[in-house]
């Protein structure tokens, strides 16, 4: 694996910041389900990662060798 730079925390904890780009139906969902679930953003996206099933070589199971980086499979030919 590449040698990734350090990322630099947030202020007085060890957590970083992730940010990306979704639509506006997308956000209302995500929305929806945290609020329906009583937890924050940050901790639904945690949980997501923590149970994120992998191949033996640490891929994302889920993830079609053919899907780049920013196409999720169901998404082929959407606008970002």
């Amino acid at each position: 694996m590449t040698e990734r730079r350090k990322p630099k925390p947030g202020v007085g904890t060890d957590l970083v910041v992730i940010r990306t780009y979704v639509s506006v139906a997308e956000w209302n969902d995500v929305k929806d389900r945290v609020e329906k679930a009583g937890v924050s953003l940050s901790s639904y996206v945690r949980g997501l990662f923590a149970r994120d099933e992998l191949t033996a070589g640490g891929v994302p199971v889920w993830l079609s060798p053919a899907a780049t980086a920013d196409e999720l499979p169901g998404m082929e030919g959407s606008a970002a």
